[in-house]
């Protein structure tokens, strides 16, 4: 009952995360161009943590009805003992002036695929995956990292990318 019940969280969060990504407002003849790293933060990981989350990039994009977005690349590596979604173990957010952003919807982006966060990662595995953002603005957009499922504020890693 508790593995259904954490299995059709997972579920939903996943179809959430695949329904709304992004990150950037610059933009190529491709439709994408990488956003430029301004002030970065540096990214943390705990020693403790079942997980370890990098943020690697941030990627101008577009979403279907026409709003500027970015997407984030995430690396997550599962040392915990049992396999595990990305989208069921940690809770990725960005942020414009203090300001949560919603997820973005992309369709036909070069470059983006949001299905790796649903995937299941044994223990020792890595794998890369990418969500997406609708910006508000052209100011910098936060990203941070945490586990899912944790009684503390505990932070895995942290990043600042400059959208301008």
């Amino acid at each position: 009952m508790k593995r259904t019940a954490l299995l059709g969280l997972a579920c939903a969060f996943a179809l959430a995360a695949a329904l709304t990504t992004g990150c950037g407002n610059t933009r190529s003849s491709s439709g994408n161009d990488e956003v430029t790293t301004q002030s970065t933060t540096s990214a943390s990981s705990s020693t403790q943590s079942q997980y370890v989350v990098t943020i690697d990039t941030c990627t101008a994009a577009t979403t279907y009805d026409g709003k500027a977005a970015v997407y984030v690349d995430y690396t997550f590596t599962n040392n915990s003992e049992k396999a595990t979604e990305p989208l069921a173990a940690v809770s990725c957010q960005a942020f414009q002036n203090g300001v949560q952003l919603d997820t973005a919807i992309l369709v036909n982006t070069e470059g983006y695929d949001g299905s790796n966060s649903m995937k299941e990662i044994k223990p020792g595995a890595s794998i890369t995956y990418q969500l997406a953002y609708v910006l508000d603005d052209a100011s910098p957009v936060s990203v941070e990292v945490s586990n899912l499922f944790s009684l503390s504020d505990e932070t895995l890693a942290t990043h600042e990318f400059g959208v301008a």
